[in-house]
């Protein structure tokens, strides 16, 4: 395999990917696909390097901006360091356009990551099967071909095929809803904005929802199993208030049309800030209004809240790479306890924040085997080890610290500077000094 680094070469940047989904939620519970991934030569080469995990590469082509099938010399993977290596006959060179064209397919996953499979009871006992997704940090690439990497941002055209008495939903809005012939149906959702790949998702499943708008005409919609509709009430509003408090605050609107934010039964983490598709442990986004417990509904408007944060600190600007992970999560991890407190005053959470952050980080921060808030990381788990107290709790306070530090006027400028700087792009810890400097 000629490419020996775990990273990428930066030699060839994709621009955009049209994709096709089609998971099999019966039997095999295996997915097909299909990727036309657009791609510019940024600097010559002799090969594109991307990444594929645990996939069947069924066929590839290389087309150019003519339309014309390029001669490929060979197509390797390695599986060691997930990726895929096309070597075209003639080299790369800077400036040229090209389609990279697969088939593939996959096994949906029983480890929530990647694509992967959940299910559900009903009340009469019945099993409901769907497919969703759990790209952060580096499982795109074992739904889809990709360039995975948090730099690499592209559009996103997604279409799903699926069984007709299934709704499928993915970052953006659905552009059309077509009947096949073999009677599947296929879902086609509008371009998505520049982003990362480990932001994409998408969700088959059987699922209802509960909607409204924000003063700004954003649809918010709370995805659940039909018998837990009536719990997804405090969620809904805790997300139409709080998202319009971010816009106000960083003074910048929601990019995206929508925001679903769904209860998926079989979750690893506590909530996945997908672009325009948020997904969530049931217990923080489900609050039955008989019997929640008043830490329960402050559960989930806190990690609602935080993952609305995300929208703009994370998806609009995204880390160049995961060592700075806590620009991220530190960041987030402080702005849902400003949007909590916006949406419930009486709760008093950010008198909580000292007990329930800050002492937590300086708690960690005292053992021997601490680490600085941004760690050096190149490996899928180096990258999964630094989601950790020290990359929320304490990058949290750090933010905190600052904003007491700064004042509330030129915290706000800062951050607004800095969103408006690096929009649709990647950025680094200087980035956001120098914008709050």
């Amino acid at each position: 395999f000629p490419h020996k680094d775990i990273r990428l070469p930066k030699d060839v940047v994709p621009t955009k990917y049209t994709l096709t989904m089609h998971p099999v939620l019966s039997g095999k519970f295996d997915f097909t696909g299909k990727a036309a991934i657009d791609i510019k030569v940024v600097k010559n080469t002799k090969y594109i390097v991307l990444h594929s995990k645990k996939l069947k590469i069924k066929s590839y082509r290389l087309v150019n901006d003519k339309k014309e099938n390029v001669k490929i010399a060979r197509m390797l993977l390695n599986e060691k360091l997930e990726q895929l290596l096309l070597e075209p006959k003639q080299g790369l060179v800077k400036g040229q356009k090209f389609t990279i064209k697969l088939e593939f397919s996959g096994e949906l996953s029983n480890k929530m990551a990647g694509f992967y499979k959940s299910s559900y009871k009903t009340r009469n006992g019945e099993v409901r099967n769907l497919a969703t997704t759990q790209f952060e940090s580096t499982d795109a690439r074992a739904a889809f071909p990709c360039f995975d990497e948090p730099e690499f941002k592209a559009v996103f055209v997604i279409s799903m095929i699926h069984e007709k008495g299934m709704r499928a939903i993915s970052n953006m809005p659905q552009s059309k809803r077509v009947q096949m012939d073999d009677g599947n149906v296929l879902t086609r959702f509008k371009q998505s904005v520049k982003m990362s790949t480990y932001l994409v998702a998408f969700i088959v499943s059987d699922f209802e929802s509960t909607e409204a708008e924000t003063p700004n005409g954003t649809k918010v919609r709370v995805w659940a199993q039909k018998e837990a509709l009536d719990s997804t009430k405090l969620a809904l509003s805790v997300a139409k208030n709080v998202l319009s408090y971010y816009e106000k605050f960083f003074n910048i609107p929601y990019p995206l049309p929508k925001i679903d934010l769904v209860a998926v039964p079989d979750f690893a983490a506590g909530a996945m800030e997908n672009w325009g598709l948020m997904t969530f442990r049931e217990h923080y986004l489900l609050s039955n209004p008989l019997s929640a417990s008043a830490a329960d509904k402050q559960d989930v408007a806190i990690v609602v809240s935080h993952e609305l944060a995300h929208q703009w600190f994370g998806n609009l600007v995204t880390m160049k790479w995961w060592n700075d992970l806590w620009l991220n999560e530190g960041f987030a991890n402080y702005v849902e306890y400003m949007g909590t407190d916006h949406f419930a005053k009486d709760w008093k959470v950010l008198d909580q924040f000292v007990s329930e952050t800050h002492q937590v980080a300086l708690q960690v921060d005292s053992m021997a085997n601490t680490h600085p808030i941004s760690v050096p990381v190149t490996n899928p788990s180096q990258i999964t080890e630094i989601f950790d107290a020290i990359s929320y709790n304490k990058g949290s306070s750090v933010i905190r610290m600052l904003r007491n530090f700064l004042g509330d006027k030129a915290f706000q400028k800062g951050l607004e500077h800095y969103l408006k700087k690096h929009a649709y792009g990647n950025a680094e810890a200087d980035d956001l000094w120098q914008a709050l400097s």
